[in-house]
């Protein structure tokens, strides 16, 4: 593909990649509405949790088809940023495009199944509750009765360690590339690799990074977009100092200064031992 037809792609699919970028952040935050304005109890006892879904069974509903739609959209602004940087570059290995896009999916996908999972849950334990002595093993049990639960559960690791890697690889080859720069790329590979330590804050912030993504390809920053963008090939951003070597007349290679050289600093230490056993055995000869 040209450098004209690499720039023209990325200009058609701008907006919609920026407009998938913004929205995560927005879905996200109307699912935290959406729970907290029907009273959703996420703290406490377990059968408490359990008769409070079931009677918020249906903002629990909305609120997770709003995450859920907002993870999905992750995977249009990640191909996107993918996509420019392989366009730059041939080390970008494409076989990850598919790791790329099935992490935000599976995290959609486990949304959506645990609502259904929870919701049918709850349900049975508020039918079957009354009369039952020991609610808290009726909870238990129901629990890990659930096949959906349990599936929904083995999601949760795939599909993080998917958007871990998305998170880091995609950043790295932007950054090489000169799509992103140096710290606004770092700061993503960072935010991807504490996902494993602060799962709910680094998902926050995660959408936060992708909102100012969006901003930086509709060339919203103060700075404009980088100039690989625009440029539909391949422009690292200069190394740190190397700039004002630049501005100065020096090369980023170069570091003026004289050298002096240092007598002895080359040569065997063994060579003087030898050169005077070399005179002693002169002299004994003469």
């Amino acid at each position: 593909m040209s450098r004209t037809q690499v720039i023209e792609r990325e200009r058609r699919l701008r907006p919609w990649a920026a407009i998938c970028a913004i929205l995560p952040l927005v879905l996200y935050m109307a699912a935290q509405i959406i729970e907290t304005n029907a009273g959703l109890e996420v703290s406490g006892l377990a059968t408490e949790q359990l008769r409070s879904i079931d009677e918020n069974s249906q903002a629990l509903l909305y609120a997770s088809i709003a995450r859920a739609i907002g993870f999905a959209l992750l995977a249009v602004p990640l191909v996107y940023l993918f996509r420019a940087a392989q366009a730059r570059t041939d080390r970008v290995n494409s076989l990850f495009l598919g790791i790329v896009i099935i992490g935000p999916v599976l995290l959609a996908a486990q949304g959506l199944i645990t609502w259904s999972a929870q919701s049918d849950v709850a349900a049975q334990f508020v039918a079957q509750s009354p009369g039952v002595g020991d609610i808290y093993s009726l909870a238990d049990n129901l629990a890990e009765d659930s096949g959906a639960l349990s599936t929904a559960t083995g999601l949760v690791l795939p599909g993080m360690l998917a958007l871990i890697f998305s998170m880091i690889y995609v950043p790295l080859w932007a950054v090489r590339t000169g799509l992103l720069s140096r710290f606004f790329g770092t700061l993503g590979m960072a935010l991807g690799a504490s996902i494993i330590l602060l799962l709910q804050i680094a998902l926050l912030l995660i959408l936060c990074w992708f909102l100012y993504f969006a901003l930086i390809i509709l060339g919203r920053i103060p700075n404009g977009r980088p100039p690989a963008w625009d440029a539909g090939e391949a422009v690292p951003r200069p190394a740190p100092g190397s700039e004002q070597l630049a501005a100065a007349g020096v090369p980023a290679a170069v570091v003026e200064g004289d050298a002096t050289e240092i007598p002895g600093v080359d040569e065997n230490p063994n060579a003087a031992r030898r050169e005077r056993a070399k005179r002693r055995k002169r002299k004994r000869r003469s």
